[in-house]
């Protein structure tokens, strides 16, 4: 492949991953700000209050090797479209919970969320394959730019979901599924890499 096409493949590749970044980091924004309630809000017990972020961050730190490994032996692409599939059914799942009432099917969409979350933070190892050393840090910086973006747009697609509500275990179905619907757009955007 000619120089020139291959750096047009890597500058698309790199536009593609950062977005991917981006809509991935809104659905961790809605993790970070409503794990803890949404696990309060079902079980009903208050002293519980950290364990839904602790379910979350424990699946992300178990999943990160095997993702990596996977990712190693499979490809990078089909692990990370794997990853937010799983993330959209943990998302979903964690909506069915809230409604429904089910602390079991809270937790296992947690679980599910969370796996998704370690495979999320490997993009940068697929951005990192593109560029040649010298210029690998700054590819994987043009990436990561898209987890800031995310973080800044995630409270705004979130917040007109709880305007003027009063915050209940099934009124969190909603911005859950939402979460789902945003991991599986993520899903198909990673695709094309």
């Amino acid at each position: 492949m000619p120089e020139l096409d291959l750096d047009r493949v890597v500058r698309r590749n790199t536009v593609i991953l950062a977005t991917t970044l981006a809509v991935n980091s809104a659905v961790v924004q809605l993790v970070a700000a409503l794990s803890s309630l949404t696990f309060v809000l079902v079980t009903g017990v208050k002293g519980l209050l950290g364990l839904g972020p602790a379910i979350f961050l424990v699946a992300a730190a178990c999943t990160g090797a095997v993702a990596g490994r996977a990712m190693d032996r499979y490809g990078r692409r089909p692990v990370l479209i794997t990853g937010f599939i799983i993330g959209g059914t943990g998302c979903a799942v964690t909506a069915l919970g809230t409604h429904v009432g089910s602390t079991l099917a809270v937790i296992v969409g947690f679980v599910l969320t969370g796996s998704s979350s370690a495979t999320a933070l490997l993009v940068r190892t697929a951005a990192g394959d593109m560029y040649p050393p010298l210029r690998r840090a700054r590819g994987i910086s043009y990436v990561l730019f898209g987890s800031v973006f995310g973080a800044i747009l995630g409270p705004t697609v979130f917040s007109p979901l709880f305007a003027g509500k009063d915050v209940s275990a099934e009124s969190l179905t909603v911005p859950w599924l939402a979460a789902a619907g945003i991991s599986l757009v993520t899903a198909f955007v990673v695709s094309f890499v």
